[in-house]
């Protein structure tokens, strides 16, 4: 090799060594805070062991090119070769620093890689995707007809049918509701109020009936027992922001009467109106609540005629509380959405855990069952709703919104389990279940 071409060998060399040094900086430095967008730590070390081999041979080339050189080329690639060395060490110093983040940095890349796969495999076929500014995050399924109900920011009830059409719209001037449920016939709306109504509509004639006019709080959540009694529920303090107990004895809602809107009894229970917080089960015998004053932070089984308490679901690994409940339609299975992110199912005739089902990452914070009790649909804050086989506790399906941490805070069910609906703020998707998915659940 000529003098001319050693050092041009050595400037391209070092051009990779510097390119090398760059890449690493901007991993430690600059990248975004996106899990996708973490470069792997195998990818990090190829660089250094590139970088080091490039500085073996630029040395060589180095070295043979002094041999024949004159004095000021000689001194020239001298030059270069002690950058290079520099480099060398900068990429080593570097490497030390990053050495504690690698097997972090990795495991990261390899679950979002992971649940990328997942989500290409479990994915539903859209039906829709409603984007729509007028929507709120808060809605329920028709138990009896593949229909979805969610709430406008002006306080309407909208109907959507399994197409994503709008089919029917529900107000009434002066209410603003923010909380609705259907009967378990399907045949009324009803829904709970800013001002602390409660108003039933007929879904077939659009006719609006008031159960009650003033029940003095915002109506945050609403459930039926049977067709012929309602509970609603309102967030109440029960501790101050120091941990000191206020109010344990202060009542967190009631079931009335569907015909006279005579309070039959009052409960005490946790209430949020963008969580799932209070479940009643369609024959009217039972009424799920959560964290009771006084008592351990799980979930209740409420007697649906008195209010006694029949069952306690409480979990030790999930201390730090329940936040959604559903019953099954049959009446058997309670499932709890919890903090972290697990979804438990537990049998209401023992009160023992019966599955836990694994796979948010983010709180549970909304639960639908299907008509047949076969699939539970849950919704959290990892931007997902995610469709299980109640049987195996395997997961079959999956809809994901954009974003890390959006929450899905209503989702629903048809009554054959095939198609799905999840709503966010802003946005609702209809999807419809694969047929492979369906197929692998027993009859």
């Amino acid at each position: 090799m000529n003098d001319t071409s050693a050092i041009l060998w050595t400037l391209v060399q070092l051009a990779i060594v510097v390119l090398a040094v760059f890449y690493v900086v901007k991993a430690l430095f600059f990248r975004r805070t996106a899990q996708k967008n973490i470069i792997p730590a195998t990818h990090l070390l190829r660089i250094w062991i590139s970088s080091s081999l490039v500085l073996a041979s630029t040395f060589s080339h180095a070295t043979a090119a002094t041999n024949a050189a004159p004095a000021d080329l000689a001194a020239a690639v001298q030059r270069l070769q002690e950058q290079l060395d520099e480099q060398t060490k900068r990429i080593d110093r570097l490497y030390r620093a990053i050495g504690p983040q690698l097997a972090e940095m990795e495991d990261q890349a390899a679950a979002r890689e992971k649940e990328e796969q997942e989500d290409k495999t479990l994915a539903l076929d859209e039906l829709a995707r409603l984007d729509h500014e007028a929507l709120t995050s808060l809605g329920c399924v028709n138990p009896v007809a593949a229909e979805f109900a969610a709430i406008t920011r002006e306080g309407a009830l909208r109907l959507f049918d399994s197409a994503g059409k709008v089919i029917k719209e529900f107000s009434r001037q002066g209410q603003k509701c923010r909380s609705v449920a259907f009967s378990p016939n399907g045949a009324e709306l009803l829904a709970g109020t800013e001002s602390g109504a409660l108003l039933v509509w007929n879904v077939a004639s659009s006719q609006c009936a008031v159960l009650c006019t003033n029940l003095g709080r915002k109506v945050g959540r609403v459930t039926w027992l049977g067709n012929d009694r309602v509970a609603w529920g309102a967030t109440t303090k029960y501790w101050e922001d120091d941990g000191k107990a206020v109010d344990h004895d202060k009542p967190g809602g009631a079931v009335l009467a569907r015909d006279t809107g005579k309070t039959l009894w009052t409960f005490r229970g946790f209430v949020r109106d963008d969580f799932f917080t209070l479940a009643g089960a369609r024959d009217g015998r039972h009424l799920a609540v959560l964290e009771i004053p006084g008592l351990p932070r799980g979930a209740f089984l409420l007697d649906g005629l008195n209010g006694e308490v029949l069952r306690t679901f409480y979990d030790e690994e999930h201390g730090s509380g329940p936040l959604s409940v559903g019953i099954s339609p049959d009446g058997n299975t309670v499932a709890v959405g919890y903090a972290p992110w697990d979804v438990i199912l537990w049998d209401t005739n023992s009160g023992a855990k019966r599955k836990l089902l694994d796979g948010h990452s983010n709180w549970v914070v909304s639960l639908a069952f299907s008509a047949d009790g076969k699939q539970l649909i849950s919704g959290a804050g990892d931007s997902t709703a995610r469709i299980w086989d109640v049987e195996s506790g395997k997961e079959i399906g999956r809809i994901r919104f954009p974003g890390e941490s959006t929450y899905v805070q209503s989702v629903g069910l048809s009554p054959d389990g095939e198609i799905a609906f999840a709503l966010v703020q802003g946005t609702l998707v209809v999807a419809k279940q694969k047929s492979a998915a369906r197929a692998d659940q027993k009859p």
